[in-house]
């Protein structure tokens, strides 16, 4: 079972899954993951664009399959300090019952149906306490490279995964169901990017994107 505690009706979504199908979901979700040789593209362009929201506690949530994620030591560069979470491949629960200052979430709710995304929402909602900001990154709709069979709100991939290409506005939509405070971030590649946070905050020292 999932350290997550899991949704078991579809009032929010209008979809419906069992508890059962909810955690396989999250079991399948592990076979999108790959290991990266680069920082991935939307915290590249978050790291160089917004470095003084890098502060205090960090995690990189659903941190993927990788034994030293890239993404990890980025952030470690700019806050001095980053826990890690992924629900395959370092499903530590104690790592989910503490409150962070920075929380990096890439290319997670893409490979989830709606309701394992909305428990992942909900778990963002807690892990980011009161002040905390949460950066969540997913592939866009633009992205060609998602094929499948029609099912739920995205596709189901010939190897069993789920897909969702993020339609402009999406990502924040569902932001806004657990966050008041959430913003829409302009991307130059083929993803979505919101930052959300349950204060108002603001992001500081603005680079130009290139």
């Amino acid at each position: 079972m999932s350290n997550l505690s899991l949704a078991i009706n579809n009032d929010e979504t209008n979809y419906f899954q069992t508890p059962d199908e909810i955690t396989r979901e999250f079991e399948i979700s592990a076979k999108t993951s790959i290991a990266r040789k680069t920082v991935s593209a939307p915290l590249k362009q978050f790291l160089s664009q917004y470095p003084d929201v890098i502060q205090g506690s960090c995690l990189n949530f659903a941190k993927g399959r990788e034994r030293e994620s890239l993404d990890t030591k980025a952030i470690m560069e700019i806050s001095g300090q980053c826990s890690e979470y992924d629900y395959t491949f370092a499903n530590d629960a104690s790592i989910l019952k503490a409150h962070y200052n920075f929380v990096y979430v890439g290319y997670c709710t893409n490979v989830l149906t709606p309701l394992a995304r909305m428990q992942v929402w909900k778990t963002l909602a807690t892990l980011s306490g009161s002040t905390g900001i949460v950066v969540v990154a997913s592939r866009s709709s633009s992205d060609r490279g998602i094929k499948g069979k029609p099912e739920f709100d995205g596709y189901r991939t010939l190897r069993g995964t789920f897909q969702l290409g993020y339609q402009k506005g999406m990502l924040l939509k569902e932001s806004k169901t657990v966050f008041p405070f959430a913003i829409e971030l302009p991307t130059k590649g083929a993803y979505r990017m919101v930052a959300c946070s349950h204060s108002p905050f603001s992001l500081l020292k603005i680079a130009p994107l290139k």
